[in-house]
């Protein structure tokens, strides 16, 4: 434990050398950026960037601002990956850019694709920090939290750690009406938020709720899916991550689910198959277009007949 923390102290350090040139030429060019996850959040939470090492650096600006950002970063060398757009000329969630021997970036326009407006918000809510350009609300940094936790299928043990920790040293201290106006303000993130929480209750002991409502049938049976220990592994716990977001989705977004998880658009297989150099032809592309439902669709059967629970004792037994 002592080597890997001591490897990742140094890993930390390196890569708040190439974080910041980064930051300021974002800064200089007034294009305002969020840092999240990474070394800034591990010194916040934990206390040490050593505790939480990363391998990308994932930055959150306006969407006005995203192209703008792309360009400027492309000046010191990083390059964007192939990626579909939309008709806006927009990622799904982020652009990507390389550098060799650097940390990818990851230039976030939004947090989560269900809605668009939470990640301006957090981006217009957080301050000034000397050394890393903004610092997000406590609260925003919170529901960023579980919102990728809930974005991530509920899987693994790492966000729930961070979860534990901004709880512990910030989450306990804010007032649940302040919880509650926030997440009232971003209706379609609200399931995901709900989610989240109740897959975390027993796992890492959160108290009930802040806010008052119970979680919907939809947020409570994606919690059951939660997967803190990848048991699933490989391609069954892709099918389940995806399942997750089918039942944390708006009603509104159904249709834009079944084209992300079921009927991904030509532009995205081409995207995806260029990035491992690929090229697609006709044929090719409507046999990715058939083969992505065959082999989903019946790994969220076997999810659902599984329904696993977790090995977690309730707040009601006595060995909690």
């Amino acid at each position: 434990m002592r080597d890997a923390t001591d490897w990742a102290r140094q890993l930390s350090e390196l890569q708040s050398l190439a974080l910041e040139p980064l930051l300021a030429v974002l800064g200089s060019s007034g294009i305002p950026a969020l840092v999240l996850k990474g070394i800034p959040l591990a010194e916040r939470l934990h206390g040490d960037g050593a505790l939480r090492s990363s391998g990308d650096f994932d930055l959150l600006v306006g969407r006005a601002h995203l192209d703008e950002a792309v360009e400027r970063l492309a000046g010191v060398g990083y390059r964007p990956q192939v990626e579909w757009r939309d008709r806006r000329g927009l990622p799904t969630l982020h652009r990507i850019l390389s550098s060799p021997g650097l940390p990818a970036v990851e230039l976030h326009w939004r947090l989560h694709w269900y809605e668009e407006a939470f990640g301006e918000d957090m981006l217009a809510r957080s301050s000034p920090d000397p050394r890393w350009g903004r610092r997000p609300d406590p609260l925003d940094e919170g529901l960023a939290l579980l919102l990728f936790h809930a974005r991530d299928g509920l899987e693994g043990l790492r966000v729930p750690a961070d979860i534990a920790a901004w709880w512990d040293g910030t989450g306990a201290g804010i007032d649940a009406e302040a919880f509650r106006a926030r997440i009232a303000a971003y209706p379609a993130l609200e399931r995901s938020f709900a989610a989240a929480w109740a897959s975390l209750e027993s796992l890492i002991g959160l108290p009930e709720r802040p806010w008052a409502a119970r979680p919907s049938i939809r947020a409570r049976l994606a919690a059951r899916l939660a997967d803190p220990f990848l048991a699933a592994g490989g391609e069954q716990l892709a099918a389940e991550r995806s399942l997750v977001d089918g039942l944390l989705t708006p009603r509104t977004g159904l249709w834009r689910f079944v084209r992300r998880s079921l009927m991904p658009p030509a532009g995205v297989l081409r995207a995806r198959a260029a990035q491992r150099g690929v090229r697609l032809g006709r044929r090719r592309l409507r046999a990715a277009q058939l083969a992505v439902p065959l082999q989903v669709l019946p790994r969220f059967g076997l999810a659902i007949l599984r329904r696993r629970r977790l090995a977690i004792p309730s707040r009601q037994d006595p060995r909690a």
